[in-house]
């Protein structure tokens, strides 16, 4: 873990923030969160389509039914995102 790393908000647990925390820490660090929040979801929800569109062909589609998929990103210094992982049906516990 880098030594710049800090727990903006033991409560949660783990390495997973909410937005807000995530958008405070932005805002304290780096100013303007709700900004660099709109750049960072922006990407992610590109990259989702872009994973939904990769795979359509490969899914089944069946009627009234619905498939779940988890994407896991990362995001760097500069906020950029990067995409860790996708699974079909992923664990929601």
């Amino acid at each position: 873990k880098s030594d710049e790393y800090e727990d903006e908000d033991e409560e949660e647990g783990g390495h997973m923030w909410s937005v807000e925390t995530l958008t405070n820490y932005l805002d304290k660090h780096h100013g303007n969160g709700s900004e660099i929040w709109r750049k960072i979801r922006s990407q992610i929800r590109h990259v989702a389509l872009y994973t939904m569109h990769s795979v359509q062909d490969l899914i089944d589609n069946r009627p009234g039914c619905f498939e779940w998929f988890g994407l896991d990103f990362m995001v760097d210094t500069n906020f950029n995102v990067w995409t860790l992982e996708c699974n079909i049906s992923p664990d929601l516990s």
